[in-house]
């Protein structure tokens, strides 16, 4: 117990703390990231993600472009516009009692009867 153990120490790791603080956005945003990388590949030709016969291969080089710009991009995500729309979320619905309208109000919608 205590969570001292070897596999603790590492899983605690700052490298992978950091990855799993993003690994939803990428998990959201591997296949829109890779359908755009196999258009990208076929209407720029600079790379192949398709074999001739139009199946997914296994380009190396196209693979790890593409992983190190989902995780890029993942965590350009979080960082700059998903903590700012939890940010304005809560402030919005976290709103005071006393003050006048709801959240509905303060995003001039008519709330449900």
């Amino acid at each position: 117990g205590g969570g001292a153990g070897l596999a603790a120490r590492l899983l605690r790791h700052d490298a992978l703390v950091g990855l799993g603080a993003y690994s939803f956005e990428v998990y959201l945003f591997q296949y829109p990231v890779h359908e755009m990388f196999v258009a990208y590949g076929d209407i720029s030709g600079l790379f192949d993600m398709r074999n001739p016969m139009g199946a997914y291969n296994n380009n190396s080089c196209g693979f790890v472009v593409f992983f190190f710009f989902l995780w890029l991009f993942a965590g350009l995500y979080a960082e700059f516009v998903e903590s700012h729309l939890v940010s304005w979320l809560r402030s919005v619905t976290e709103a005071a009692p006393a003050q006048a309208g709801g959240p509905y109000e303060q995003l001039g919608l008519v709330p449900p009867e």
